[in-house]
């Protein structure tokens, strides 16, 4: 198998992001104002409340994704898919434990940065840039020094990213 390396995979990650900015868009003005509303300007509960929706959310639609096509657009447009070790597809199992390793730092980055902006009403944008190089940081690390270019999600959910044709 041909394993792909970091670069080819956060340029699919960027392209997924894009693809997905409308859908966070809907669920901050669908669940944030409301219950910041609802809990009489409770900021902290709007936080929450809107954090666990995105993290059913992409969990579910990385899981779809994963599951039916092995691939996100944004690895269909660099050709590659998600595969278990011996090259078949992803089970819903393996599908469902990938999306949440990987959907969990990316919920914990939203809730750091969110709470911190609201609680010190600082620009908070430096933190959420050292947040994600860091995170950048550990995948590269991860997926440098390992032979089939895994990186946390892939390791613990049994799976790793092949090119495809």
């Amino acid at each position: 198998m041909n394993y792909v390396g970091f670069m080819r995979r956060l340029l699919s990650m960027i392209v997924d992001s894009i693809i997905l900015i409308p859908g966070y868009f809907f669920i901050f003005m669908a669940f944030y104002y409301p219950t910041a509303e609802w809990g009489q300007g409770n900021i902290l509960v709007a936080v929450l409340v809107t954090g666990f929706v995105l993290f059913i959310a992409l969990s579910i639609y990385f899981t779809i994704m994963w599951r039916l096509f092995g691939q996100t657009p944004g690895k269909m447009l660099f050709k590659m898919k998600i595969v278990d070790f011996n090259g078949n597809q992803v089970s819903i199992g393996r599908a469902v434990l990938r999306s949440i390793v990987l959907v969990t730092p990316v919920i914990i980055i939203y809730l750091v940065v969110s709470v911190g902006t609201h609680l010190t009403s600082k620009n908070m944008l430096p933190l959420l840039l050292i947040l994600i190089s860091v995170v950048l940081l550990f995948h590269f690390l991860l997926i440098t020094r390992d032979k089939k270019k895994r990186v946390l999600h892939d390791k613990i959910a049994g799976t790793c990213v092949v090119r495809t044709k």
